[in-house]
């Protein structure tokens, strides 16, 4: 009798493993959810909305509601470099300037 293939159960599965798919999973997996991401592409891809080699990640913003979420968003970065044990970031300082009232 030929061996039956072992049944895979997930609580998540997330299709598409860009930046905001695999932040999902991630979060997922961190709160001990059984995580299946799915990508079409191979790893690296040039076709996604974050291919390239400079992003910026900026505090400086007019609405009251976005600074505080640049904050969460370097610590979970941080979190994530700490936990894969792989560096991505390498943070360098710039100036922004606009409106005296912005």
């Amino acid at each position: 009798m030929a061996a039956q293939p072992a049944e895979r159960s997930f609580d998540v599965i997330v299709v598409g493993a860009g930046i905001m798919g695999s932040c999902a999973a991630h979060a997922a997996a961190s709160r001990g959810a059984r995580v299946l991401l799915l990508e079409q592409f191979d790893l690296l891809h040039q076709r996604g909305s974050s291919h390239g080699e400079s992003r910026t990640i900026r505090a400086t913003y007019p609405q009251p509601h976005y600074p505080p979420m640049v904050r969460l968003s370097r610590r979970l970065w941080d979190d994530a470099q700490r936990d894969s044990g792989y560096a991505v970031l390498t943070p360098t300082p710039h100036l922004d300037l606009g409106p005296r009232d912005d």
